[in-house]
């Protein structure tokens, strides 16, 4: 009113009443902002009033003055709610009005620093120490080097050559402050504080946590004095020392530390604020890195509850926050919760970013890795997909982390059956790595244990053997003839012998496996336990059952210590353990092993479980050794049924068909034998192909069925087609090629063709000699057949002649009470009797009839019986002849 009156005194006279009574409301409480801009509007109404007068006045300068505190208390204000052009505008107009008034003075300089001050909180930090440093000057002029103004602004150029990442300048700022501010203030002054605590950040930044620690130590010290103990600046001076303990790995300080900062701002903050996060958070990471899980899941939960609330759901704040959590659950093997969070995670990114961004297709790759963990094979593979496809458009196909992604999809793939797959991922993971780093990195090392591994699958078994040599090889160059990598290789490469049936090479490596993870590991580690395992399954291929059960022990002790009873990996070495009870004749202590691999499965897997179902088949194997083939056939038939509803007919369909061929010939049901061996001979052809080892195995079988049927034709032609293969695949001078010989020489014996019976019998006889030893029990078995051979032709001295070297090897290797020794003796005594030697044919047949009967076999058993006749029939002629001699007496 007074303005449109003209009247600018008294216009003037009211405005700064009303601002001053708006000033006076304000410091009761904080401002928000619509009460800031009634301030604002208060001040431009003097502004404007003054402006006015300025024209008519004669005295400028008290105007001008005034104009000017009021544009800078207008800059102060349009600062506080984030009015920067505004903001800067202010002061800018203050600073012009300051320079027609002359010399700069104090003011100018605050003005100045306002201004940085301004840039500053807006991150722009050039233009930010441009003013600084203009303002500096202005200070030191006008209020010479030693004043605490001169200090503020020094202060505030160390703030920002810290943002800007300028360490070694802003310590030299914040020095120079810090030395003016103990000459103007006392030495245990708030101020001081704050300069100290700020050197202790550049301090981190820089990596010298000692000299951090003691700038956070003396500022904490001040602020204590200063402030009292349970003040804010406090709480931060604490929760910096906790991060420096942390840092140099003492947990339980850094924990004191972080507790004691949480208890201040607690009392002193709303339980919502975000600074008391950021201490849970630190709290959380210090109690997982001492192993104190629950109380760090704790922590980041109550951490992430309060940034939700604070910054919202898709915050990349959250996002950390719920991958450290899911991390947490990771580590603690609760894949299912590592998977929640993990996944939350990824969609908060997606979310903030796109999909195509560098850091969500990390989260991917976390995600992919607890998804393998569970058992999601193909959502973990199309995660590793993404994670590839977006860092190679971001980083190009040379990237180090796409090496690792590929080499976790290689893994996966393996798992599930795609060798030639898994191939090329470990392929292009290994060129990635040796186009970034030195050919003896142990990155590469590790890749080419990846590649031996795909030629393992691809049964590529040298290139195995070579890959994984050159890879032991790096190992031990970087690392060390002693650690983990090479006693690895070491494991992967008696896995590739024992794959070649070089078992002796195989349990080399297998030991030096467990001296090199026992020397670095101790006793007690998976390494060792799963290379134990696997000697003894090489120990069992070769008939050292005892070892292999001692060592098979060995490795379920330390399973059961590291993993717990019930862990998946031990039902696979308790199945061992029952085949070994399997071999050592136990089949009841074998059935118990199998029952307690069967129920641990069960446990993790599910009772339908296919692995579950697999244990079926050694089942089967203790009931036929118990002679309970029918209990066997419907082991084996479950499984059957439940292989070919998940797979269909692949190579273990066929597996179990062989097996159930077997069962139904051990039953005399050799019709069906003869049916389910041919299904599997038809299978294998299909899926390994003609020329193949199983195919040669499961012809022989079917030969042997059809012999047992009394289709001596059938046999015949299965028995060559086996012998062909076994040739062919494995040489002349194998023995499953002898093995082939003699059935088939039994078969010319049957059809009255000595000459072929006996030239496959001396074919034998020579590659188990040479292969065997003269004295093998294998060598005794080819002798008796070529002495039934002769004893055919009627040659009766060749015959003897291989009659008895055969009966002095079979009782020397599996004793007098033997079946076999007992048919030996029997049939030497028939050689005795075409002789008329009655008497030694009669002390034959009776050693024979000892024999069987030693060996468990009863009267009704058709050997059994023959021998008995036999024994009549001679004790008869002798009687008879004794009848016929002239009476000694007379004579």
């Amino acid at each position: 009113a007074y303005v449109r009156m003209n009247d600018h005194r008294m216009a003037l006279k009211v405005f700064k009443r009303a601002l001053d009574m708006r000033i006076n409301l304000g410091q009761s409480s904080k401002l928000d902002e619509s009460e800031t801009l009634l301030l604002i509007h208060a001040h431009e109404d003097v502004l404007d009033t003054l402006k006015h007068q300025l024209k008519e006045s004669d005295d400028p300068e008290p105007i001008r003055e005034e104009l000017a505190g009021h544009l800078q208390k207008m800059g102060y204000l349009y600062d506080s709610i984030d009015e920067y052009q505004k903001c800067l505008e202010c002061f800018d107009k203050c600073l012009q009005i300051r320079k027609l008034m002359g010399e700069e003075d104090s003011k100018t300089g605050q003005v100045l620093n306002a201004t940085g001050i301004a840039h500053a909180k807006r991150k722009k930090y050039a233009a930010a120490m441009a003013v600084f440093k203009e303002a500096l000057e202005v200070r030191k002029i006008t209020l010479g080097e030693i004043h605490i103004d001169v200090a503020e602004t020094l202060h505030n150029m160390g703030n920002c050559a810290a943002k800007s990442c300028d360490y070694g300048d802003a310590r030299v700022y914040y020095e120079e402050a810090l030395r003016i501010k103990k000459k103007v203030l006392s030495e245990n002054h708030p101020s001081i504080a704050q300069t100290l605590h700020n050197v202790g950040n550049i301090m981190v930044e820089q990596g010298f946590t000692d000299e951090a620690m003691k700038y956070y130590q003396d500022a904490l010290a001040v602020r204590k004095l200063s402030l009292g103990e349970d003040h804010l600046d406090v709480a931060f001076s604490l929760h910096c020392l906790g991060k420096i303990y942390k840092i140099k790995h003492q947990l339980k300080e850094a924990i004191a530390h972080f507790d004691e900062s949480l208890h201040i701002k607690r009392l002193k903050l709303n339980k919502g604020h975000i600074s008391i996060a950021e201490t849970l958070e630190q709290l959380g990471i210090a109690y997982v890195e001492i192993g104190e899980d629950e109380e760090g899941t704790l922590c980041f939960s109550g951490a992430l509850r309060i940034y939700k609330s604070q910054l919202g759901s898709y915050h990349l704040t959250v996002a950390v926050t719920t991958e450290a959590l899911g991390s947490i659950y990771e580590k603690r093997k609760d894949y299912d919760h590592a998977l929640e969070f993990y996944g939350k995670g990824l969609k908060i990114r997606s979310k903030i970013f796109g999909s195509e961004d560098i850091t969500v297709a990390d989260a991917h790759y976390r995600l992919g890795k607890i998804q393998r963990e569970v058992g999601s094979t193909h959502e973990a593979l199309s995660s590793f997909q993404q994670a590839t496809r977006v860092r190679k458009r971001h980083m190009g196909r040379n990237d180090l982390m796409i090496a690792d992604i590929l080499t976790d999809a290689g893994d996966v793939q393996l798992q599930i059956g795609q060798e030639q797959v898994a191939h090329k991922c470990f392929a292009e993971a290994l060129r990635i790595r040796r186009f970034m780093l030195n050919s003896t990195d142990v990155a590469i090392g590790e890749s080419l244990l990846r590649m031996g591994r795909a030629y393992h699958a691809e049964r590529e078994y040298d290139q195995a053997i070579d890959t994984y040599e050159e890879a032991k090889s790096i190992l031990e160059e970087k690392l060390g003839a002693k650690d983990a990598g090479v006693a690895k290789a070491c494991q992967y490469l008696g896995d590739a012998h024992m794959s070649r049936q070089e078992i002796e090479k195989a349990i080399e490596f297998y030991e030096h496996c467990i001296s090199i993870s026992k020397s670095s590991d101790g006793n007690e580690s998976i390494l060792v336990a799963d290379a134990s395992h696997q000697l003894g399954v090489a120990y069992l291929d070769i008939g050292k059952y005892s070892e292999a059960e001692d060592i098979l022990r060995e490795s379920v002790d330390i399973k059961v210590k590291l993993l717990g009873e019930d862990h998946i990996s031990i039902a696979e070495t308790v199945v061992y353990l029952g085949r070994v009870c399997l071999k050592m004749n136990s089949p009841d202590e074998a059935l118990m092993y199998f029952e307690q691999a069967r129920l641990i499965k069960q446990q993790s897997l599910g009772d339908d479980h296919i692995d579950c179902l697999e244990i079926l088949c050694d089942i089967a194997s203790a009931h036929d050794l118990n002679k309970e083939h029918r209990d066997s056939l419907g082991c084996l038939n479950d499984y059957l049924q439940k292989r070919r509803s998940e797979f269909g007919d692949d190579e273990k369909v066929a597996d179990i068909l062989h097996r159930v061929g077997g069962v139904e010939q051990a039953m005399k049901d050799y019709d069906a034998s003869v049916k389910s061996f041919a299904s599997a001979l038809a299978l294998y052809q299909v899926i390994l192909g003609e020329e193949n080892l199983k195919v040669a195995k499961t012809q022989y079988c079917l030969a042997l069925a059809y012999e047992a049927k009394g289709d001596d034709k059938e046999a015949m032609k299965y028995h060559k087609e086996a012998f062909r293969l076994r040739r062919t695949l494995l040489g002349s001078d194998h023995l499953e090629v002898a093995t082939s010989l003699d059935k088939i020489a039994g078969l010319y014996l049957k059809d009255e063709n000595t000459d072929k019976a006996l030239q496959g019998l001396k074919e034998s006889l020579r590659i188990r000699t040479a292969i065997l030893g003269s004295d093998d029990i294998e060598v005794g078995g080819t002798l008796f057949g070529m002495g039934v051979v002769f004893e055919k032709k009627d040659d009766l001295d060749k015959a003897m002649e291989c009659y008895m070297a055969s009966l002095l090897i079979r009782k020397t290797k599996v004793g007098d009470s033997s079946v076999e020794v007992a048919q030996t003796l029997h049939n030497i005594g028939t050689l005795y009797a075409k002789r008329n030697d009655y008497g030694r044919a009669l002390q034959r047949w009776k050693s024979a009839l000892t024999a069987y009967q030693d060996a468990g076999l009863d009267d009704e058993q058709h050997l059994v019986a023959i021998t008995m006749g036999n024994i009549t029939m001679a004790e008869g002629i002798l009687k008879d002849q004794e009848k016929s001699k002239p009476d000694a007496k007379k004579d």
